[in-house]
């Protein structure tokens, strides 16, 4: 509040000196105003000319200039410029220097031929030019104070803003800590009542609590005997992991001697085999140079490839015909004979599916029995999910047999029929004839 009251006293002292300084500037301005004169002619003609004695006073706003006219005619306008107050105090003090203190002098100018005479009493213009710097230096005072009660204004206006939002603050602050009262009064009520459940529920664990002691001593009781048990169990199964430990010693011995011993079986098989074939051959001798015997049936395999119908014409040519497979004894035959891991050598066979698309027809025009196929699976492969026949291409129509069957009895797939391979040709064997 001391503050606001001494800004209300220096505002006040303010305000009576700009009322002050206003009252002259407006006096100064209309002392200024008196000697000024803007007069327009069309054209001055020189007349008599009228002078202003030293006799004659005047008085201190009397700046203004007699002009006589002897004619006025219509014509180009021409402006006469005002003299100011700072023109007329230059005349005073040029007529004092020539004619001295309290004397009047006559100031003469012919604008066009015309003549204006201007007559100011010397002190009148000396008191005229300090009224006027007075009334400028009062002016800027004026403008700086006013700035400065502008800007206490806006500073006074501005705190009375801020102590608003203090108080709006505080009534709200104030408000919020009353609601908060009031809850913490409505959630102490509630603790209360919460409190008194709570020691009742206390109450009632504490007996559930002598209950339980009670119940737990029965359970130690029969825990001990569990671990007794679990300590009877665990040795028993130590005792067995170290048995079973032995037996699958003695399994695996047994496993490595198994595969031993089906190693060597399948060698003296492969062997038993090798001296049958040769053994039949020796003894019976009825198949062509270069044929092979199986059963009663004589078997080609060429080195030299072409088409499937090439091969079928060439077969045919040799007195024979492509192979066709009629059992599991024949297909275990061939397969031993063109089953290389080490070839990609494949062999066509005599069966097509060249007149209706998946249906399998042998040479000598039977459909394929359906018991007696081995066609791959393609198990292992990345071809797994698309077993033989699979028509991968177009024009697979013709079956082949390769080195697929190295390691399985079904190894027949279908391939495009116009590319070469090599062939088997079969034909009934010549008994007791050498050919």
């Amino acid at each position: 509040m001391a503050r606001i009251r001494d800004h209300n006293h220096r505002n006040s002292n303010h305000l009576l000196i700009v009322v002050y300084s206003h009252d002259c500037f407006v006096a100064s301005l209309r002392a200024a105003s008196e000697c000024k004169e803007d007069v327009t002619y069309a054209e001055v003609r020189i007349g008599a000319r009228k002078q202003v004695h030293a006799g004659k006073a005047q008085s201190s706003t009397d700046c203004e200039e007699d002009v006589t006219y002897s004619q006025v005619k219509p014509g180009a306008k021409r402006k006469v410029k005002s003299r100011t107050v700072l023109e007329c105090e230059k005349d005073v003090t040029d007529s004092e220097a020539r004619n001295g203190p309290g004397e009047q002098m006559t100031v003469q100018k012919e604008i066009n031929h015309g003549s204006v005479i201007y007559s100011t009493p010397v002190g009148s213009n000396v008191v005229i030019a300090l009224v006027t710097g007075s009334c400028i230096l009062l002016l800027v005072l004026v403008i700086t104070l006013g700035v400065l009660y502008a800007s206490n204004i806006n500073n006074l206006q501005l705190e009375k803003a801020q102590f608003a939002q203090r108080k709006d603050n505080l009534t709200a602050q104030i408000d919020l800590e009353s609601s908060k009262h009031q809850h913490c009064v409505k959630n102490l009520t509630g603790v209360s009542v919460l409190m008194a459940n709570v020691q009742a529920q206390r109450d009632q664990l504490s007996s559930d609590l002598q209950y339980i002691k009670q119940n737990l001593t029965a359970v130690k009781v029969n825990l001990m005997q569990v671990q007794a048990q679990r300590d009877q169990l665990s040795s028993d199964l130590q005792y067995t992991k170290q048995n079973l430990t032995a037996v699958k010693d003695n399994l695996m011995q047994v496993q490595a001697q198994r595969d031993q011993l089906s190693s060597d079986l399948q060698y003296t098989k492969q062997n038993l085999t090798a001296v049958k074939d040769n053994l039949m051959q020796v003894q019976a001798k009825r198949c062509p140079s270069k044929w092979v015997v199986f059963s009663d049936t004589c078997y080609y395999f060429s080195n030299d490839k072409m088409t499937w119908e090439q091969s079928q014409y060439a077969c045919i040519h040799d007195g024979g015909h492509l192979v066709i497979i009629e059992s599991l004894q024949e297909q275990d035959f061939i397969r031993k004979k063109v089953g290389n891991p080490d070839s990609t050598n494949s062999y066509w066979i005599g069966m097509t599916d060249t007149r209706v698309e998946g249906v399998w027809v042998w040479m000598d025009n039977t459909t394929l029995n359906e018991s007696i196929k081995f066609w791959d699976k393609n198990e292992g492969t990345s071809n797994s999910e698309w077993p033989e026949p699979n028509d991968w291409k177009p024009g697979e129509d013709c079956a082949q047999i390769g080195q697929r069957c190295f390691n399985k009895i079904s190894c027949w797939f279908d391939f495009a029929c116009d590319k070469k391979s090599k062939r088997i040709c079969e034909q009934h064997a010549t008994e007791g004839t050498t050919l």
